[in-house]
């Protein structure tokens, strides 16, 4: 998942990327910081599609994701736990 949310970043955006990985109060969080000031777009890709199910996969894989803005430019998170789901997109919980 990490690789696919930097994979991602290093597609759409340009200048320097940063992985973070914390590990937070029992959950495993990895965010990617980059340059693009938009949110990820939520989409669902076609069935012959080769690519554009990062965001679905991010969603039904993770306990919570979502983004937030940075002075540079976003940083787009998910965080991974060994208990209940939080809600999806939920604010950054740190």
């Amino acid at each position: 998942m990490a690789e696919d949310v930097s994979d991602s970043a290093a597609r759409h955006t340009r200048g320097p990327l940063r992985l973070n990985l914390l590990w937070y109060q029992g959950r495993l969080v990895c965010e990617v910081e980059d340059t693009e000031s938009a949110d990820p777009v939520c989409s669902t890709a076609g069935l012959d599609a080769e690519g554009g199910r990062g965001t679905e996969l991010i969603d039904m894989l993770a306990d919570a994701w979502g983004s937030k803005r940075t002075v540079t430019g976003r940083t787009v998170w998910f965080e991974l736990t060994g208990g209940e789901r939080l809600s999806p997109r939920s604010e950054t919980p740190w």
